[in-house]
């Protein structure tokens, strides 16, 4: 059996808030090139997730504990990090500008790190409604992929895409 050992810590929270806690660590995670230690924190008296960089001063302690035998690292990252993102979206205002684009096939990969608001299979073809943030994401993103997906809305988008194809089309047919 391991002999783990309590630590206290002095932790700076992102907003740059120091604290000291009394953590049990139960995991380490690496994500993004960034370490990060999953925790019982004795303070908040639950498992928190903690970014490795902002422990600014570590003590092992003495005491030792003994892990949660139910606790899966993996799984409560997951939901953490789940949490974490639906935290941040309801703290942060953020610029919304919906989309709805049409593939001819499942790609949801291809949307990734895009708040995918509904998806829906209508016939042979997947409709997916986006946050794309402001019309100015929406040209950037949706331009390079607009070989593999139709703009339903908004018109805006569909007529932005339709303009810069036809310049394209122009510019290789007087060639």
């Amino acid at each position: 059996m391991l002999d783990l050992k309590r630590l206290k810590v002095h932790y700076k929270k992102y907003n740059g808030e120091a604290s000291e806690r009394i953590i049990r660590p139960y995991g380490a995670v690496v994500k993004d090139s960034e370490w990060y230690v999953a925790a019982f924190c004795e303070l908040k008296n639950e498992i928190r997730i903690f970014k490795c960089s902002r422990i600014e001063i570590i003590e092992v302690l003495d005491e030792s504990f003994i892990r949660a035998e139910n606790f899966d690292l993996e799984e409560f990252w997951g939901k953490s990090k789940h949490q974490f993102v639906k935290q941040a979206t309801l703290k942060i205002p953020h610029n919304s500008y919906p989309v709805k684009i049409k593939f001819c096939e499942e790609k949801k990969s291809t949307l990734e790190g895009f708040y995918v608001l509904s998806t829906m299979k209508v016939k042979d073809a997947w409709v997916y409604d986006i946050d794309m943030i402001s019309f100015q994401t929406a040209c950037n993103v949706i331009f390079p992929l607009s070989d593999r997906m139709e703009i339903l809305e908004p018109m805006e988008l569909r007529e932005y895409i339709i303009r810069k194809t036809n310049k394209i089309l122009k510019l290789y047919k007087t060639k």
